[in-house]
């Protein structure tokens, strides 16, 4: 599994070469050819906007594969800190 972050909203139906016409930023691993089986990401934008991100099956396709994602802001305004934390699978908030 891999973890890939891309700049702008990538539009569900963009199936082909979406790649192309969105500036890739960062991902976790850094190789494109082996994943990793519980990959993490600690990234800081450089610039306000909209970012994709894209969970990449890197090894053998299992059929039904099992993942959970967790995406953790935290937003520094002055001297308050604001946190937030939206996840899916078994862990999600509800």
């Amino acid at each position: 599994m891999g973890i890939e972050i891309y700049d702008g909203i990538i539009q569900p139906g963009e199936s082909t070469n979406w790649w192309a016409r969105h500036r890739f930023i960062t991902r976790s691993p850094l190789s494109v050819i082996n994943g990793a089986l519980s990959p993490s990401l600690l990234w800081q934008p450089e610039k306000s906007g909209y970012y994709t991100v894209v969970m990449v099956l890197r090894e053998y396709w299992k059929e039904d594969p099992r993942m959970e994602l967790m995406v953790s802001t935290i937003i520094l305004n002055n001297a308050t800190v604001i946190t937030q934390i939206a996840e899916t699978g078994n862990n999600a908030h509800k």
